[in-house]
């Protein structure tokens, strides 16, 4: 079996030299996190969507939010297959299945503080297609 794994990394640049010219980078790990358990495979895509970190785990899109010390997760979706491409233009999610084509979704949070957060699906693509990248052309 395989299992995918996250990083979170911490990187800053700082200024050295007599006249703080020279910049050195310095970096930590802040946070690992392998997925072992009932979602488990390799992360096939990564992307930020409004401060939220979206994985792609085999078929599972999975939401993440950082609380200071972990990922915890928040929303999800259930591709057909496997996910292999992700964009994200504002809370809009583009995904590419390698077979199944592509889903257009839609990121949201509820306002009142009990509610949640979702991935809607709001259309998708009915050829079977093979996809290995998405992107989307933004006209304006």
């Amino acid at each position: 079996p395989t299992w995918g794994r996250i990083l979170l990394l911490e990187v800053t640049r700082q200024m050295t030299g007599q006249d703080n010219l020279i910049p050195s980078w310095s970096g930590r790990v802040m946070f690992a996190h392998e997925f072992r358990g009932a979602t488990r495979g390799p992360v096939t895509a990564v992307a930020a969507l409004e401060g939220h970190l979206l994985v792609a785990i085999g078929n599972k899109l999975l939401v993440h939010v950082w609380n200071g010390e972990k990922l915890e997760g928040c929303a999800f979706f259930d591709a057909p297959l496997s996910t292999v491409s992700l964009t994200v233009v504002k809370n809009f999610v583009l995904l590419g299945d390698i077979a199944k084509s592509v889903y257009f979704l839609h990121f949201r949070e509820d306002k009142d503080p009990a509610g949640g957060k979702h991935l809607l699906q709001l259309a998708k693509d009915f050829e079977h297609l093979k996809v290995l990248g998405t992107e989307f052309l933004i006209d304006g």
